[in-house]
């Protein structure tokens, strides 16, 4: 977490927020898109948990999914948003198909809706009719 800025040097510099470097004699790195860094002097950066991403190198934090999408593995660069005929009500789990009977017919779904009496879809993307 800390570099000699030279040979002959007299004192180490610190690693930043978003940058880490493994050993004393390397520069400091940014951390890669899906990593993090969240402290100065780090030897190591860390995978953005399930449900968060990060889309550029340097972060020093990961970002929440907006709700309707999702990132279900660590080390997200984005998330995945609901389409049409699916939904997400967990930003850790990939969106799942509306059940029989429900529908979402825009991106990032949290739900799926039930059809009123009298209505039907024919397809879990499709409207009511």
């Amino acid at each position: 977490g800390r570099v000699s800025t030279g040979q002959g040097a007299t004192e180490c510099t610190s690693c930043l927020a978003g940058t880490f470097a493994e050993n004393g004699d390397q520069p400091c790195v940014s951390a890669t898109a899906g990593f993090y860094v969240p402290e100065d002097e780090a030897t190591a950066q860390l995978p953005c948990s399930a449900g968060t991403f990060s889309s550029g190198a340097g972060s020093a934090s990961c970002v929440l999914c907006e709700r309707g999408s999702a990132a279900p593995q660590t080390g997200a660069t984005g998330c995945e948003q609901a389409t049409p005929g699916t939904f997400v009500d967990d930003r850790t789990v990939a969106p799942k198909e509306c059940p029989p009977g429900r529908v979402s017919t825009g991106q990032g779904a949290t739900e799926c809706s039930r059809c009123l009496a009298g209505t039907f879809a024919g397809t879990a993307d499709q409207p009511c009719v």
